[in-house]
């Protein structure tokens, strides 16, 4: 028989190689096919606030009011360390993130529980429910800020249950939870509302704790100081950043369900309804309804409950009475407490089964077999995603316009068309969009009025991202204007852009 020292090395040595077989599918899932999507707008919008100057940059970020401050600086960091600047080697900064957000899922799955056996099974269901979502790969293949708000926020809520655990008597954990919720707050405006969740989980506290002056005292600091360090962003995001949400539509109850839909990686009901049982099951077992728990092992379900319906009921709220402030990809920070609920309600099956049976054999097979039922679950919506799912293809109109509009006059619409685009052919200067705007809204309807600048060109190749389109009768009035002198030569339709070629 082993002695207990030699089995415990035995389980650790398993554990050790079972997580790190996760994070490294994790890995593999998150750069596979990395750089074959094309930017689309978002992403290259990313790089044209990031490729000039200190003061261009900032100058970018004021003009959004400062939203995604910490990500734009990163990026900018990054571009100047990698050697060739396409796709694939940008898109690697946000997949790191999201690869480094799986280790730290395991950890704060297992500040979870007391039972560490128990926090170690939720933790590592966690991790291959995150390793394997199909939205966290999607973003991780993203240029732009979602997965490193996941892991900054992760890590603030990390911190945070270790505050609470530890009653405030960790100076260096109330510094660490100070910077990484200032730090997530920089990397994206919407972490704000999982900072108001920590605060309103405190009101579930045990009794004890709230009595004790030291711990609401020191907590009263940390937000104080967080406030402060925040004053930056909340100036501009009032004072400049009032437009940036102004093209997202109400939302209304089917965008509830699809946000879930969304945030499981898989548009499946019975995937979707298997997913919330395990999450009631979950949540149950986190307020004594299986297992005896103590109501500080309750407060930590309450919280992660708070982390993933906080967030989503205020938007939603906020969007149908006052503003629309609702989009599903600003939500996958609540990703890994949906996940560790998820996981935490397999890891109560397991250990019931083996309470009730005592059998090991069988609770590994269950454990198995409840690997094989997630990653089958999963499979549909990576297997979409990998083949099917196209963003829009501005690299392939760009290839177009640099084989067939070689001295030609140059017109992106929108105006937001043109960093997409001129991020694969910089050098290549369209018709400065004032010039568009204007001509748009001074051009008569029923008389002769030649686009400015055709006079002197023999082809005009008008590139339309029909997605971004505010109004489509001006697309119309362009297109008349260019037809009086150019007849139509080709028509290419691409996801999300049309490139439209004219020539005498």
């Amino acid at each position: 028989m082993l002695d207990l020292n030699t089995y415990q090395r035995k389980q650790t040595k398993i554990l050790v190689i079972t997580l790190s077989l996760i994070i490294i599918l994790g890995a593999f899932l998150r750069f596979y096919k990395i750089g074959k999507q094309s930017f689309w707008w978002d992403e290259a919008l990313s790089y044209s606030f990031i490729k000039g100057g200190i003061k261009d940059i900032f100058n970018s970020i004021r003009s959004v009011g400062g939203n995604m401050t910490l990500f734009y600086l990163l990026a900018a960091a990054w571009t100047r360390i990698v050697s060739v600047i396409n796709e694939g080697n940008l898109r690697i900064l946000s997949a790191v993130f999201s690869i480094l957000s799986l280790p730290l899922t395991f950890i704060t799955s297992k500040e979870l529980f007391n039972d560490s056996h128990k926090g170690t099974v939720c933790g590592i269901f966690a991790t291959l429910i995150m390793a394997i979502n199909t939205a966290e790969v999607h973003y991780a293949q993203e240029f732009r800020s979602y997965s490193l708000t996941t892991f900054l926020t992760l890590i603030s809520t990390f911190v945070f249950i270790r505050i609470v655990k530890e009653q405030a008597t960790k100076t260096p954990h109330l510094f660490l939870y100070v910077l990484f919720t200032a730090l997530a707050l920089y990397s994206h405006l919407y972490a704000a509302l999982l900072i108001i969740s920590h605060i309103l989980s405190l009101f579930f506290i045990s009794p004890e704790i709230k009595k004790k002056p030291v711990f609401i005292k020191r907590l009263l600091i940390c937000y104080f100081t967080i406030l402060l360090l925040s004053i930056p962003l909340i100036v501009l995001s009032i004072y400049t950043g009032k437009g940036e949400l102004s093209w997202i539509a109400t939302p209304n109850i089917n965008d509830l369900v699809e946000l879930f839909y969304f945030l499981t990686g898989n548009y499946n009901f019975i995937a979707l309804s298997f997913y919330l049982l395990l999450t009631v099951i979950g949540i149950l077992w986190g307020n004594e309804f299986f297992f005896k728990q103590t109501r500080s092992s309750q407060w930590y379900f309450i919280v992660l409950f708070i982390c993933i319906i906080f967030p989503v009921l205020f938007s939603y709220i906020f969007s149908i009475t006052i503003k629309p402030i609702f989009n599903r990809r600003y939500f996958l920070m609540i990703n890994p407490y949906l996940a560790m609920l998820i996981a935490s309600g397999i890891a109560s099956i397991l250990d019931f089964l083996f309470k009730l049976t005592k059998n090991s054999l069988l609770h590994k097979l269950a454990a198995v077999s409840f690997f094989l039922v997630l990653a089958i679950l999963a499979y549909p919506g990576l297997h979409h995603y990998y083949t099917r799912y196209e963003k829009e293809n501005w690299r392939e109109a760009s290839e177009i316009v640099a084989t067939n509009c070689i001295q030609s006059l140059l017109i992106y619409y929108p105006e937001n068309s043109t960093e997409a685009m001129q991020f694969y052919i910089p050098s290549w200067d369209p018709v400065p969009n004032i010039i568009i705007h204007n001509f748009v809204k001074a051009m008569p309807r029923k008389e002769y009025v030649p686009f400015p600048g055709t006079d002197n060109v023999d082809k005009v190749c008008f590139v339309i991202s029909p997605i971004h389109v505010d109004n489509a009768k001006n697309v119309q009035l362009i297109r008349d204007a260019i037809q009086q002198d150019f007849p139509i030569k080709s028509i290419t339709e691409l996801t999300g852009v049309t490139v439209e070629i004219y020539s005498r």
